[in-house]
């Protein structure tokens, strides 16, 4: 028995508490995360806005995981809290539609999009917020 989180395309995030195999008995916990919205999934009516989210992947330098979506394209979930947040992005260029995240270190982290290529992010961690110092962008030409 564990906790199951499952990414949807255009409903947000949905988390599943002490999930079991049959699903019956932890349907009634289930939770629909969006950006400034948590609902309980029983009560969950279509929100005026999508959240796309694409990749779901947990932290191996923090306690929560990192979710790809499509504008803007990065956040976090810490498990303690389980409050999403955007992640940081001063640049005014914030990666969107992520579809994958790698961490290489407790502060570098690429995120590979969807047509715009890929970026390779500095990460600046303070109390309740990650935060990107300093980012590159790749692009590929075929």
């Amino acid at each position: 028995m564990g906790d199951c989180g499952l990414a949807q395309r255009g409903d947000g995030l949905i988390h599943v508490p002490e999930y079991q195999d049959d699903l019956t008995s932890s349907a009634s916990k289930a939770i629909v995360y969006a950006p400034g919205k948590r609902v309980k999934a029983s009560s969950y009516v279509k929100w005026d806005e999508e959240f796309h989210v694409y990749k779901l992947e947990q932290s191996r330098y923090m306690d929560g995981f990192w979710i790809g979506a499509g504008n803007p394209g990065l956040f976090i979930i810490h498990s303690k809290t389980t409050l999403l947040h955007p992640v940081e992005n001063p640049s005014g260029q914030p990666a969107i539609d992520v579809h994958d995240i790698y961490e290489e270190n407790d502060t570098t982290l690429y995120v590979v999009t969807a047509g715009v290529g890929f970026y390779k992010m500095i990460l600046e961690k303070k109390a309740g917020y990650v935060r990107i110092k300093e980012q590159k962008r790749y692009h590929f030409f075929l």
